[in-house]
């Protein structure tokens, strides 16, 4: 979630943490206005986050050694709508790999780790593109479709041709496909409540205890509620059902 030139726009990141806790979005709309304090990164966090960036370079390094042209739109250090034309005039000109790939439509903004070029015909020619994002874990996991979604649909905008499949590939270098339009549906609906709750001048949510908990920059406030309201999640080894009951 950030500014440019007075309007917010949202990330892959920002629909995957309203998915997992409405509360962070309130959170980051009250920091885009007010600065909130922010909790110390954990540094297990931020060496996952280095291991991450490390597999990423790594493929992008196995892929060049495969393909005959590609572009990194990172490396020339340019400002989002300057990266967004980039990227269409690389895709315009059929390079095979795009890294780094920004697409824009409306209000979203994303960050593809790579555009593959494919030869299914669209507005751009004989060819189009699909996503592909790199991941350390070995398996699936919801938000990463949630993220390939994202980007697949901001591809199709850009090419005016929606991809037919997405991409991971893992830690291991193993590839997983999926079809675009399995999870469409679903990703639209959770989109549109995202939209209609950024939106509303009252969107409020109470924070819940879930798995980000750990590695949320907000949880120092989370913590702050929680100990103000006397909430039964402070109550040693509860469990989430026993609170609701």
């Amino acid at each position: 979630m950030q500014k440019n030139n007075g309007t917010i726009l949202y990330s892959a990141s920002d629909l995957v943490n309203f998915l997992e806790c409405e509360y962070i979005t309130v959170l980051d709309l009250i920091d885009l206005e007010t600065p909130l304090p922010r909790a110390e990164e954990d540094d297990e966090a931020i060496l996952f986050q280095t291991k991450g960036l490390a597999h990423e370079a790594s493929y992008f390094e196995h892929l060049k050694q495969s393909v005959s042209s590609y572009v990194d739109i990172a490396s020339e250090r340019l400002d989002i709508d300057e990266a967004f034309i980039a990227t269409l005039e690389a895709m315009r000109s059929g390079v095979e790999i795009i890294y780094q790939g920004v697409l824009s439509h409306e209000c979203f903004l994303g960050h593809a780790d790579f555009l593959r070029r494919i030869n299914s015909p669209s507005e751009l020619g004989n060819f189009s593109y699909e996503v592909v994002d790199t991941k350390l874990s070995r398996k699936a996991k919801a938000k990463y479709i949630v993220q390939l979604c994202f980007y697949s649909e901001l591809l199709a905008k850009a090419q005016n041709y929606e991809p037919a499949m997405m991409h991971l590939v893992f830690g291991d270098r193993r590839e997983e496909s999926y079809r675009y339009a399995d999870f469409s549906r679903y990703y639209f609906s959770l989109k549109e409540r995202f939209k209609l709750s950024v939106q509303d001048k009252e969107f409020l949510a109470y924070p819940e205890t879930c798995e980000h908990c750990d590695f949320c920059r907000w949880q120092n406030l989370c913590n702050e509620r929680w100990h103000q309201d006397d909430h039964l999640n402070q109550v040693a080894n509860i469990s989430r059902l026993q609170i609701k009951n």
